[in-house]
C-alpha cells in the first residue's frame, strides 16, 4: 500500500488569495470607526452647547439702540429753548445779514424768503423783515449788506464760497465783493 503525503510551503500559496476573515473582526472595526466619528465631531462642532447663550453685560442698552433705528431723525426736544449754540465761538458778535435771498428749506424745499437774518450766539433769532426795535437791543450787532446773495443752511457750494466781506470799522458795516 502506498500513502502520498504532501507538505505545503508558502511557495505553494495562491496568489491573491486571502483566507476569509471573521465576521467579529469586521464588527469591531465598524465599531471603532463609529467611536472615532462620534469622538471627532462632538469635539468640533460643539453639539452640547448649541442651544446656550451668553447675553452681554450691556443687553439693555443694545435692544435700547436696536429699538431706536425705528425714531425718525429730529433735534432733541429743548432744541427750541436753547440761548446759544454748541458750535457758537466765543466773542462772535450778534449779526444782521441784510437784502439777503434766505432759503428756508420749508415748504418742500421751496420757501425762499427775501429779506434779513439775525445771528446771536450762533442761533438764528429772526428772518425777513426785523423789525428796528429787535435790533436795537444790540449794542455790537455786525451789519452786512449780502446784497441778494444767497443764505442756506448749512448748504455750501463753492463758487459762493468765493464771496468775501469786508469789514468797515468806522461804521460795523460789511459788504461783499467778489473774487474772481
Amino acid at each position: 500500500m502506498f500513502i502520498s503525503i504532501t507538505i505545503l510551503t508558502n511557495m505553494d500559496k495562491i496568489v491573491g488569495y486571502t483566507p476569509p476573515k471573521s465576521p467579529l473582526r469586521s464588527l469591531l472595526a465598524a465599531i471603532l470607526l463609529v467611536v472615532a466619528l462620534a469622538t471627532y465631531y462632538s469635539a468640533t462642532l460643539d453639539w452640547g452647547h448649541a442651544g446656550s447663550a451668553t447675553v452681554p453685560v450691556n443687553a439693555a442698552q443694545i435692544v435700547q439702540k436696536c429699538g431706536a433705528l425705528n425714531i425718525l431723525p429730529r433735534p432733541p426736544s429743548y432744541f427750541n429753548q436753547r440761548i446759544q449754540s454748541d458750535r457758537f465761538e466765543t466773542g462772535t458778535p450778534p449779526t444782521l445779514f441784510r437784502n439777503a435771498s434766505i432759503w428756508t428749506g420749508r415748504i418742500s424745499g421751496h420757501e425762499v424768503v427775501i429779506g434779513d437774518l439775525l445771528l446771536d450766539k450762533g442761533i438764528i433769532k429772526e428772518v425777513g423783515q426785523i423789525k428796528q426795535g429787535v435790533l436795537d437791543a444790540y449794542d455790537d450787532l455786525v451789519v452786512i449788506d449780502a446784497g441778494g446773495a444767497w443764505i442756506t443752511p448749512g448748504y455750501a457750494c463753492l463758487p459762493l464760497s468765493r464771496i468775501a466781506f469786508k469789514l468797515k470799522s468806522s461804521t460795523k458795516e460789511l459788504s461783499t465783493s467778489t473774487l474772481i
